[in-house]
């Protein structure tokens, strides 16, 4: 899901979401790592590794602030 936002004022926090899902149809899953090049010093929330059961999914959320 992307979303384009408009900021009008500096500095502005914005909220990432990360959530990472197991597809696998009849396994659970161990989560090895969760990045992204484009937010440094994120650290997803719980630290890899862990499991994921059937269909199960977490989140994390990672604030960044902008300066322009």
């Amino acid at each position: 899901c992307q979303r384009e936002l408009v900021i009008d004022s500096y500095p502005a926090t914005l909220n990432w979401q990360i959530t990472v899902k197991n597809t696998h149809p009849t396994s659970p899953s161990t989560v090895l790592g969760v990045s992204d090049p484009r937010l440094p010093g994120f650290q997803f929330s719980p630290a890899p590794p862990f499991d994921l059961g059937l269909c199960e999914e977490t989140s994390a959320t990672f604030p960044m602030t902008t300066q322009s």
